[in-house]
């Protein structure tokens, strides 16, 4: 058979999975992107109607006294605009005007250009606003003074600390979510080479080389990916015009290496995930894989208390430092979830063999039989409670930072992310109930064989039922309660030094004096959850779950039932 047609015929074979994948592809793409763009050009908008205008707060007029003579007020406008182009660059339009003062000074009125204002060129005109009344002296063109006014430097500082916070902030929630769709990728990756087991074992009795093999779950990927992002692209794009006009088009357009970087990684996950052997697919932990279950945990854990000790050491740093400790900001509340969900996840497996021993000296089969395959069981159990957590985790982080932005209302710019963090958390949790439905249907198919086991032994379809529908009600009720645990410490521990770069103060403090830069670190700023929010979020998790359960329950009945003599189902 040639390659085409064999391609053509994989893809066929499992055509409702494959749709499936694309078009959970195509969502991720279309939500993240349309949000990031979103978020672009929201942010440009805010700063265009706070730095854009004929007002006060959106100038400032430097004044000097003019020396005399033609040839000596020649050189001092000459020596004037180089210092301000060399200042301002195309950053700052800077206009001459003669006052009819006498004596008559000069005044060069500053203001922002309107194209192209994005976050670097507010922190560029931060640089240059600082300490100006300071470099005008020493570079001696006001030999006679120099008077300023207008708050076009005191706007250009809060603007730039709103978005020294925003940097500090806005890929958590991206970061997040991307990382909840990765495990929902792979494990649809797993059920895919699960489901094409025959095939493959068939193709290979066949003749398929191991390099053909490869190079058709490699094409496979490539069409998911491209096909899914193509769509989700073209979506968000659309979605964005519609909403935002250009700007928004323009904004979704700039992200193009985050939709490279993403691409990479879904064609890589589906072509490792979609290939493993038959006999891979659901084994249990091996003795290196338990070692490097609790081995990577504690790595997790010295990690994130290294950031959280650099993070209350130095704090958030803004846009002007060095990437590396810009990186902590982001990585510290990421690393320290992933510490505390991976520490868990790890406990589980030997936690249930516990309970298991202990659970047969007293109790029934049911708690018994639940405790021992949560245990043999490890990368099923575990991924349930990881990704679990994970989503409850997002969505208490996320009420965690709307609630502490909300109790700063003066932080405008910062404001635009709340919506993105409510999106991030929803998605979230849709993922990480996509994840747990991959396990569920993996389960079913490989787990056939024991329904048959237990059926005869006396088990009745309605126990059997009841007991797989535990085991995913208990792992992801243990998952949420470590996901809420982790999150609120995270959040009590990260957020208070993360909002510290915002805005310094409220709205009816004063603001900075002229020339200086606004002060980053806030005093009393305390993590406010927004409650309400978080229980519905909770709670859309928990209604998930239970209909994954009951779905679950009436596919295993269903199973057991075909080994009574009558069909019926106890």
């Amino acid at each position: 058979m040639r390659v085409s047609r064999l391609f053509a015929a994989r893809l066929r074979s499992q055509a409702a999975l494959l749709l499936g994948i694309a078009t959970m592809i195509a969502v991720m793409t279309a939500v993240l992107l349309g949000a990031g763009g979103w978020l672009g050009a929201t942010t440009e908008a805010e700063l265009r109607a706070l730095l854009i205008g004929d007002t006060a707060a959106r100038s400032l007029q430097v004044q000097t006294r003019i020396p005399e003579g033609s040839a000596a007020q020649a050189g001092h406008v000459s020596a004037a605009e180089a210092f301000f182009v060399e200042r301002f660059g195309d950053d700052a339009i800077v206009s001459l005007a003669l006052t009819a003062d006498v004596p008559v000074r000069v005044r060069w009125t500053i203001t922002v250009a309107e194209t192209g204002l994005d976050a670097d060129r507010v922190h560029r005109l931060d640089r240059g606003f600082t300490g100006l009344e300071r470099a005008i002296a020493d570079a001696r063109i006001a030999p006679r003074g120099v008077a300023l006014e207008g708050a076009l430097d005191t706007t250009i500082a809060m603007a730039a600390a709103e978005l020294a916070a925003l940097g500090a902030l806005a890929a958590l929630p991206f970061l997040l979510a991307g990382c909840m769709g990765w495990l929902a990728l792979w494990q649809l990756a797993r059920l895919l080479a699960g489901a094409r087991a025959q095939e493959r074992a068939l193709l290979r009795a066949r003749g398929l080389a191991g390099t053909q093999s490869a190079v058709l779950g490699l094409g496979e990927a490539l069409l998911l990916a491209t096909v899914g992002i193509g769509v989700g692209g073209t979506v968000a794009m659309l979605a964005l015009g519609a909403l935002r006009g250009a700007d928004g088009m323009r904004a979704t357009a700039t992200a193009w290496p985050a939709v490279l970087a993403g691409a990479v990684l879904v064609v890589a996950t589906l072509t490792v995930g979609s290939s493993r052997r038959p006999d891979t697919v659901t084994e249990t932990a091996s003795r290196a894989g338990r070692t490097a279950a609790l081995g990577v945990p504690i790595l997790l854990v010295l990690a994130a208390v290294l950031l959280l000790w650099q993070l209350h050491l130095h704090g958030a740093a803004p846009e002007s430092a060095p990437a590396p400790l810009r990186a902590v900001g982001l990585l510290t509340p990421f690393l320290a979830l992933a510490a505390g969900i991976a520490l868990g996840a790890a406990f589980l497996p030997p936690l249930a063999a516990l309970a298991a021993r202990g659970a047969a000296r007293n109790l029934g089969l049911p708690p018994v039989y639940i405790a021992r395959q949560l245990a043999r069981r490890a990368a099923a159990s575990t991924l349930v409670l990881a990704v679990t957590a994970a989503g409850a985790a997002a969505a208490v982080l996320a009420a965690a930072y709307v609630g502490s932005w909300e109790a700063r209302s003066s932080a405008r710019i910062v404001a635009n992310l709340i919506p993105v963090w409510w999106v991030s958390a929803a998605m979230g949790l849709a993922l990480a109930l996509l994840a747990i439905a991959a396990v569920v249907i993996e389960q079913l198919r490989a787990r056939r064989a024991e329904v048959g086991l237990l059926r005869a032994l006396g088990v009745t379809p309605g126990v059997q039922a009841r007991m797989r529908a535990a085991e995913v009600q208990a792992t992801a009720a243990v998952g949420a309660v470590l996901g809420v645990l982790v999150g609120v410490a995270v959040a009590v521990l990260v957020i208070p030094e993360l909002v510290r770069v915002a805005v310094p103060g409220d709205s009816a403090s004063p603001g900075p004096a002229r020339g200086a830069v606004p002060e980053t670190v806030t005093p009393g700023i305390a993590t406010v959850f927004d409650v309400p929010a978080l229980a519905l979020a909770l709670g859309a998790l928990l209604i998930g779950v239970v209909a994954l359960a009951a779905a679950q329950r009436r596919a295993v009945r269903a199973q057991a039932s075909v080994a009574l003599p009558d069909g019926g189902a106890r």
